[in-house]
């Protein structure tokens, strides 16, 4: 009997989704300026928090908020301190890489 318990206690959890984790920019340019973020969310609905680290300059927080299914456009918003916004498509083409772009900068994420 505690054998089905368990089983149907980890069966309703459901799988964590893929994105969910800490991601990290491998590679910024300049040198000393990537992006590193904590993502979570239920589903395909996105949410987290990250900073933009600047070689020169100040740090920027930001919150992320979007969706993980494949929409036109902006599909992931990062809102920074003082409310400007920047939008991005989502793609995760592994479980270990996601990849945000605009038609200003593409940010490749590795899971940390």
């Amino acid at each position: 009997m505690r054998f089905i318990l368990l089983a149907l206690a980890i069966g309703c959890g459901g799988s964590p989704v893929e994105w969910a984790g800490k991601w990290r920019q491998p590679v910024g340019l300049p040198a000393g300026s990537y992006v590193e973020c904590t993502l979570g969310g239920s589903g395909t609905t996105i949410t987290g928090s990250g900073i933009q680290h600047r070689e020169a300059g100040t740090d920027l927080a930001f919150t992320v908020a979007g969706t993980a299914a494949r929409v036109p456009g902006v599909g992931v918003t990062f809102t920074y301190a003082g409310g400007t916004t920047e939008g991005f498509s989502f793609d995760q083409p592994d479980s270990n890489h996601i990849t945000l772009a605009n038609p200003q900068r593409t940010v490749d994420l590795a899971r940390q």
